[in-house]
């Protein structure tokens, strides 16, 4: 009897050698399931028998009274063996190494490369908005400027006008008519005396006390210009009213003013548009709406000295760009001043500022997801191109190893795998010729 043992999980068997026909013999473990080769002793071997049938399956006899070893590998969950090379034990094999080999060289590269090109490129756009949102409110500012100072500068020269310091009413009022009808937009041009008392007016009204309106305030303390947005006294719209001093002989004797509808003031800025999202509006130095996309903010004097723009400038008194949130929406904007405090804003939805490059960015998802599944594939074509005749050697070796030296392996590549395809051939070669002397021995 000789005694033999599995090399996967250690369990003994008995086995009579005489019985053993071949010179290798395989036998299939009871435990493990694995297939045990065992070679006919040669001292059992006296003269040399015909070849006998061998069946298909030969079960070896276990000896139950026999245990496995103590340092027999241990098993896994589920029965599996940790030895290493069984193949039950193959978690990440060839093929799985080539695709994660090809995705990390190619991907890697490629996400690096989008990642800073958009980086750059939302960066770059932002640049440009935030250079157009100051660009527009340069021009709007300028054209908000020149026309205040245009009507400034009527203003200031007819206060210069003889008629006008005579303080007449009666001389006055043909004036004021001429200037009114010279600038339409300006519906009530007046002169107060020095303690803010209507002496003559444009409109032929019913004279009025304006002693408790800032603009006549500013003037009688000594400014030379001053200006307010208000509910106007006469037509109970909201207006810009603008004053200056009438001087002779270097003393204040009156104030000459002029009201003009918010609406011509602001014509331009309230009109302004970009998008669905952008556009623009004025405030007073206080923050009270001069002029907005929303009708009724104007009618109403809004104060907005809260919004994000609006306070960004006062708390700084320079041109900045923001970017706050509103609505739960983020928002780009843009704000700078004027020479009389007042302040202009230009805002847009940053989902709208950056549109093309978000859908930039999507195309560039669907193609980086496209490139991954062209890489998938073309590494598990290349990696079973390469493990299919690895495989098909493996399982040769292990057919010569259990004494099938008459296999055709059929690999014709000239290769490194053609090469050890080759190396192969060359061993089930003379293992044939070994035992074949073995035998001629005997």
């Amino acid at each position: 009897m000789m005694e033999i043992s599995c090399e996967s999980c250690g369990k003994k068997y008995k086995i009579d050698g005489a019985k053993l026909v071949k010179p290798v013999t395989r036998l299939k473990c009871k435990q493990c399931g694995d297939i045990i080769s065992v070679v006919k002793p040669e001292e059992d071997v006296t003269v040399p028998e015909p070849p006998v049938e061998e069946p298909a399956y030969q079960a070896p006899v276990p000896e139950p009274e026999v245990e496995a070893k103590a340092s027999e590998p241990s098993e896994k969950k589920g029965g599996k063996s940790e030895k290493e090379g069984k193949p039950g034990g193959i978690r990440f094999g060839l093929v799985s190494k080539v695709i994660l080999v090809m995705l990390i060289v190619s991907l890697i590269p490629f996400g690096l490369f989008l990642g800073l090109t958009f980086n750059q490129t939302r960066a770059r756009l932002q640049e440009d908005s935030q250079a157009l949102m100051a660009q527009t409110a340069d021009g709007l500012g300028g054209q908000v400027d020149e026309w205040v100072d245009k009507n400034v500068r009527v203003l200031q020269a007819a206060a210069g006008m003889p008629a006008i310091q005579t303080m007449d009413q009666g001389v006055q009022t043909p004036v004021l008519e001429a200037i009114q009808k010279a600038y339409p937009y300006m519906y009530l041009v007046y002169t107060l005396d020095a303690n803010g008392r209507n002496i003559a007016r444009n409109d032929g009204n019913s004279l009025r006390d304006y002693a408790d309106r800032q603009y006549y305030k500013d003037i009688a303390n000594g400014k030379q210009l001053s200006w307010q947005t208000l509910i106007s006294k006469t037509n109970n719209k909201p207006a810009l009213v603008l004053s200056v001093p009438i001087m002779k002989e270097g003393r204040l004797i009156g104030v000459m003013a002029g009201a003009m509808s918010i609406a011509d003031v602001s014509k331009s800025v309230a009109r302004w548009r970009k998008g669905q999202t952008g556009f623009a509006f004025l405030t007073d130095e206080q923050g009270k709406v001069v002029a907005h996309q929303s009708p009724q903010f104007v009618v109403t004097q809004k104060n907005l000295k809260a919004h994000p723009l609006v306070a960004a400038y006062l708390n700084r008194r320079q041109p900045q760009a923001v970017t706050f949130t509103e609505n739960e929406e983020l928002i780009q904007g843009y704000v700078r001043g004027n020479k009389f405090g007042w302040v202009l804003a230009i805002q847009q939805s940053d989902a709208e500022v950056f549109a093309a490059h978000k859908k930039a960015e999507r195309f560039a998802i669907y193609l980086l997801a496209a490139t991954v599944l062209l890489i998938l594939f073309a590494a598990y074509l290349a990696a079973r191109t390469l493990v299919r005749p690895i495989n098909k050697l493996t399982d040769v070796a292990e057919r010569i190893s259990m004494g099938e030296l008459n296999i055709d392996i059929g690999i014709q590549s000239k290769d490194e795998i053609g090469q050890l395809a080759r190396a192969v051939e060359r061993m089930q070669t003379s293992l044939s010729l070994a035992i074949n002397r073995l035998r001629t021995r005997r």
